[in-house]
């Protein structure tokens, strides 16, 4: 039986936070922290928040939006999560908040991180190697951002239209960056803002371009400060100094909507 008691608003805040097109979660209680992983094909992310640990496991959410639902419903400040686990296979999930219970069906095959041993692995060599590549993919570009400079695009994206790609430009020799979506017929956005200890390398100006689905993205980041490291035409990988929140977006080719 896997158990632990968590605040309420620190778990849904948690849930909510592993960006678009996720719909299932498995996620491990350990060390006295819950820890959760998605690969697709928009993006990666780890994190973890600590929590009251009672006894150690996996905790396997089939339907996420029901059970942030339910959390947002709930007056309680404290939930506990309890799933038993049968031969390696999960039972029902059963969250308990103040006066309220749900029991959820559980499910054995969590799309969310069928591919996540695969992204694992990439982020551990690259990890290694000090993120100075990717897979195959140089990573040149490394700085320090504000998280909140990231998430400012959200709003101003939305003036464009929501269905335009974005790019991410990074000028090292100016310790700047730049993300810029839109066209010369919908009208086109730029958000500039400053990075702290840049990398410097020449006059070199590295790009990449993300989905539509960018701002969604970035909004799984915790606000704070992120180190992150980027190419030409590569992943842009931001690693948060202060919460345990790795985010590796995957780019698309320039031509793609």
């Amino acid at each position: 039986m896997t158990k632990c008691i968590v605040k309420r608003n620190e778990l849904s805040s948690f849930l909510s936070g592993f960006g678009p097109g996720v719909d299932d979660l498995r996620l491990d209680v350990k060390d006295n922290g819950l820890v959760g992983g998605v690969a697709l094909s928009t993006h990666f992310l780890t994190k973890r928040i600590t929590v009251d640990q009672k006894e150690s496991g996996a905790i396997v959410i089939a339907d996420l939006s029901k059970t942030i639902a339910f959390l947002k419903a709930c007056t309680g400040e404290d939930v506990e999560l309890h799933q038993p686990q049968n031969n390696g296979d999960a039972g029902k999930l059963r969250i308990v908040c103040g006066n309220s219970t749900i029991s959820l069906p559980p499910t054995q095959e969590v799309a969310s991180v069928a591919a996540l041993e695969m992204a694992t692995k990439l982020v551990e060599e690259a990890n290694e190697n000090n993120w100075d590549s990717f897979g195959e993919a140089q990573l040149t570009g490394y700085g320090v951002v504000d998280v909140a400079d990231l998430k400012h695009v959200a709003s101003l994206g939305k003036v464009v239209g929501q269905d335009k790609p974005y790019k991410f430009t990074f000028v090292s020799k100016n310790s700047n960056a730049v993300i810029s979506t839109g066209t010369s017929v919908s009208g086109q956005m730029f958000h500039k803002f400053d990075i702290s200890d840049a990398s410097q390398n020449d006059d070199e100006i590295v790009g990449s371009t993300f989905g539509p689905w960018f701002p969604d993205v970035l909004s799984c980041l915790p606000n704070g400060k992120a180190e992150f490291y980027t190419g030409d035409g590569t992943v842009l990988v931001l690693n948060h100094q202060d919460k345990d929140c790795l985010l590796v977006v995957i780019d698309q080719d320039a031509n793609e909507e």
